[in-house]
């Protein structure tokens, strides 16, 4: 395990009989020229108290790299007494003492130079911003100690603010008393720097229901709160990926009561939960016991089981489809929008037939139908694409639309307004062949959307839950969403 402590070297930090030692530069310079004579009258008394807590959180490994941050200022750019401020001797006075008393705890002492004006907040944010990120690639601590004590005050701001942003959970501060007779000690307070970075992103994460990054970011937690929320983001996560099983699993890991909730915690998991069950059993496509296939020889699907389990699935595109909208993932909203219209085609054609739409287990389905049902083909025939009649009509979106109007037609109001809707879907279908789901490069934005599917895209997206007598699981969601908020 790498370990480093880095800490700014202040006007303070080296003292000849316990004695502050001004100027700093002028007599830290001396000092220097005389180290042999005078190094018994030194002493470094701050850093070594939270060396003392570094050494003992450590045990018996040794300290890896002492990195002092000192100050070397231009004289032709700063008043003179703030030029003999620098700690630039002061830093190497203490490398020397290092060097001679704790050679064997400390196997480096690195000297890093803050060149510009250390009092300027904007100048030693970016300074320890690129210093840090330099250490962290070069030497890739697995623990860094964070000692904001006896430097100037916008030094040791930013070693804190972005050493706890940089280094994240591998931080701690260094809490170093006054008092002489007082021992410094480990805080916090960098982690909770960190986590309240996380929680900002977190909720931003949210706003775009991005619950992947939001695990991301939970998976560094190991408070059994911060857990069970990394597990229901997950669940999330794969039930947008239509991985019901998965999500299934993380819903189990959450640790019962564990969580505040706005609303009973048994209602929304048990509802989520029945979702993910109502998936993890695997059906055969539909099939009737008047069209035995292959000789009889595949076992018929009750028929409602698998109605409902088709309609479960198109409300969970659905659910899907909304997602990408409010997160403005626009093109991927269009592949949503069409797998649901496709989706519920084949499941009007499905109940009203009890013929199966999977060509692939059962490739003569559609052609048994349309020998039972003559007027169909009729239909077909009477609405022909591009002015060309089909001779052998094929199961595509095409003819599942013309089915879903044929029964309107002959069924009257049950179907009039699936079909209303799926028209307006179909509205979106130039700009999907135009865009990268088919084979163009056409732009795709919630405006452009709009001005072909209606103005209040939203307001037509809730009226697909009533015409298709689909479920809204978006409230499910935006519960979820609350309850990480509220949690973290």
């Amino acid at each position: 395990m790498k370990s480093i402590l880095m800490a700014n070297v202040g006007n303070r930090d080296v003292k000849y009989d316990d004695q502050d030692i001004k100027p700093p530069r002028l007599y830290g310079k001396d000092y220097l020229e005389r180290f042999d004579a005078v190094a018994e009258h030194l002493s470094f008394p701050i850093i070594s108290k939270g060396l003392d807590c570094v050494f003992q959180e450590l045990g018996n490994r040794p300290l890896d790299h002492l990195i002092l941050f000192y100050t070397d200022q231009n004289p032709k750019e700063v008043k003179e007494p703030h030029f003999q401020a620098d700690t630039i001797y002061f830093a190497e006075l203490i490398m020397k003492m290092i060097n001679l008393h704790l050679k064997d705890k400390i196997r480096s002492v690195i000297l890093e130079k803050i060149p510009s004006n250390p009092n300027d907040y904007d100048i030693t944010y970016e300074y320890f911003s690129d210093e840090l990120r330099k250490i962290e690639n070069e030497k890739k601590p697995d623990r860094v100690f964070l000692s904001p004590a006896g430097g100037i005050p916008a030094c040791n701001m930013n070693l804190l603010l972005q050493g706890s942003r940089i280094f994240t959970r591998r931080a701690v501060t260094l809490l170093i008393p006054e008092n002489p007779d007082k021992t410094a000690k480990l805080q916090k307070l960098g982690e909770l720097i960190n986590r309240e970075n996380n929680r900002q992103i977190i909720h931003r994460l949210l706003d775009e229901y991005d619950f992947g990054g939001v695990a991301e970011l939970l998976a560094n937690e190991t408070d059994s709160v911060s857990k069970s929320l990394f597990a229901l983001a997950r669940a999330v996560q794969y039930r947008l990926y239509f991985d019901f099983k998965t999500a299934a699993d993380y819903i189990n890991q959450i640790e019962p009561g564990i969580l505040k909730m706005p609303a009973p915690e048994t209602y929304l998991f048990k509802t989520v939960t029945e979702v993910f069950e109502s998936f993890k059993a695997s059906m055969d496509a539909l099939m009737v016991t008047a069209n035995p296939i292959q000789g009889g020889q595949n076992v018929p699907t009750e028929k409602s089981a698998w109605l409902q389990l088709q309609a479960d699935l198109n409300s969970e595109v659905l659910l899907n489809a909304k997602i990408k909208w409010l997160s403005k993932q626009y093109v991927d909203f269009l592949g949503r929008i069409f797998r649901l219209q496709e989706g519920i085609l084949r499941s009007v054609f499905e109940r009203e037939t009890g013929y199966s739409t999977d060509t692939k287990q059962f490739p003569t389905d559609f052609r048994n139908y349309l020998e039972r049902d003559p007027d169909f083909v009729v239909y077909i025939n009477e609405h022909p694409v591009n002015g060309t009649t089909p001779v052998s009509p094929d199961l595509n979106r095409y003819t599942l639309l013309l089915f879903l109007e044929y029964k309107a037609n002959t069924k009257g109001k049950e179907y009039r307004q699936v079909l209303k809707q799926c028209n307006k879907l179909d509205h979106l279908a130039a700009l999907r062949n135009k865009c990268a789901l088919a084979h163009g490069n056409a732009a795709v934005n919630d405006q452009i959307i709009a001005q072909k599917y209606g103005s209040d895209v939203w307001k037509n997206l809730s009226g697909l839950v009533r015409a298709f007598n689909l479920k809204d699981h978006l409230p499910q969601i935006v519960c979820i969403r609350n309850i990480i908020r509220e949690n973290f």
